[in-house]
């Protein structure tokens, strides 16, 4: 018995995972000012895309909290939002319901015949830029298979994975949005996140799962 490999997302808005992600793609800490410049330098972006979704894609706009960029709904499922705070600091205090909102935001799925991520379009670019403004709070999870153990009665008892993460866009696709990037980043920033995602992905943990 052999089992698939797994491809999935983990939403992680914590600030220890911004730290781990930075020292692990050798980045110099941002100072919280610097973290909102950066994040404000992103939002006529981030509206955009927001506007896009509403005239092209149906969701339906509803009122605005005023600490809050904006609000939208889902066109076929009214349980599903989507509100930035105007702060990206806010995205930190109460990260749970962030990050069932994402989770429920970009319902990623797996190309069955690539086997690579599906995020509908254009959630998936918006997926990519939080992405850079947040590396290692929306990690792309390769799950190697290893091994299993089965029990006395032939069932699988225990399987073992190598987990590999990814917290960065592709290197192409940084390529394909430099121009847009830059006014967000900066030369320096953007030349750090482009080293980083060219880079191999993450050994990050041995999982072992209990059937």
């Amino acid at each position: 018995m052999e089992l698939d490999n797994r491809l999935y997302v983990r939403y992680l808005l914590e600030l220890a995972a911004l730290d781990d992600w930075r020292r692990h793609c050798c980045f110099p800490r941002l100072s919280s000012a610097r973290s909102q410049t950066i994040y404000a330098a992103a939002i006529p972006l981030l509206c955009h895309v927001t506007s896009i979704l509403v005239t092209q894609y149906a969701w339906r706009p509803l009122e605005t909290p005023p600490d809050s960029l904006f609000r939208i709904q889902h066109p076929h499922n009214s349980s599903v939002e989507f509100i930035l705070p105007s702060q990206m600091a806010t995205l930190f205090q109460s990260p749970r319901p962030c990050e069932r909102m994402f989770e429920a935001l970009f319902a990623a799925r797996i190309d069955p015949v690539s086997h690579k991520l599906l995020i509908a379009h254009p959630l998936f670019d918006l997926f990519r830029l939080l992405q850079l403004l947040m590396p290692g709070c929306f990690l792309v999870i390769d799950a190697e298979y290893i091994s299993h153990d089965v029990d006395d009665d032939g069932e699988v008892s225990m399987i073992r994975w190598t987990n590999f993460s990814r917290a960065l866009p592709p290197p192409e696709w940084l390529d394909a949005y430099s121009s847009v990037l830059l006014d967000i980043f900066g030369q320096e920033r953007l030349a750090l996140l482009r080293r980083a995602a060219a880079e191999t992905s993450v050994l990050t943990s041995h999982d072992i799962t209990f059937s």
